[in-house]
């Protein structure tokens, strides 16, 4: 007797049946791979960040693909990140003045940035002043006049609070003198330019100095 099962010992191909369509096995599962692949795409981009005219590939593919990131450019160009300890302060020196994170924020990426450019080349650059509060240079203002005998030749050394590059987080006194000259010559990538003649160790930042020559001392 002719077993009426169909298919029962059938190959493992399955047969057409004459004006039906064959069946798709992996349709079905390539919609959920694809849905699957957005979801992954959507959440990193959540989580790492879209692309940018900053950083094209985002954070996601810029890190995979070196894409330049925010404490690495200097003026548009690319430079080395690196970090530095906390430094002990030393005779005269006020701690709170040697924490360069207090400084504006664009003062502070530029600084650090010319920092790390020069540790490359075998060089230390340390703070010795950077953002001071008002009553300090207040205190200094007028220490200066009191050793100077008046406010204009007191003005040639320090300036009052409301005037001073140091309070608004935009000036930075740096040493030794070898870490100062190489800021000298080469701060200027980042906007940083010696701002004071008599002064070796002092530095201003402006944007618009980034990549150009720097003002001469006044």
């Amino acid at each position: 007797m002719r077993n009426q099962t169909p298919y029962l010992d059938a190959p493992t191909t399955p047969i057409q049946v004459p004006g039906t369509k064959p069946r798709r096995r992996f349709r079905a599962w390539s919609g959920v791979a694809g849905l699957s692949l957005t979801l992954l795409l959507v959440t990193g981009f959540v989580i790492y960040g879209l692309p940018s005219p900053e950083n094209p590939g985002g954070q996601l593919f810029g890190g995979l693909t070196g894409g330049t990131s925010a404490n690495t450019r200097a003026g548009g160009t690319t430079g080395p990140s690196c970090t530095f300890p906390p430094q002990q302060a030393e005779r005269l020196e006020v701690p709170s003045e040697l924490e360069p994170d207090r400084l504006q924020p664009k003062m502070r990426d530029a600084f650090q940035q010319a920092r790390c450019a020069a540790k490359q080349d075998g060089v230390e650059i340390l703070v010795k002043s950077a953002k001071r509060t008002a009553a300090e240079q207040r205190r200094l203002y007028r220490q200066e006049i009191k050793n100077r005998g008046s406010e204009a030749e007191a003005r040639k050394w320090v300036l009052p609070p409301e005037e001073s590059a140091h309070v608004k987080g935009t000036a930075v006194d740096v040493k030794p003198q070898s870490g100062a000259k190489w800021l000298e010559q080469n701060g200027n990538q980042w906007g940083l330019c010696r701002t004071i003649d008599r002064e070796w160790w002092h530095f201003e930042y402006d944007q618009d100095w980034v990549g150009k020559s720097c003002p001469a001392p006044r």
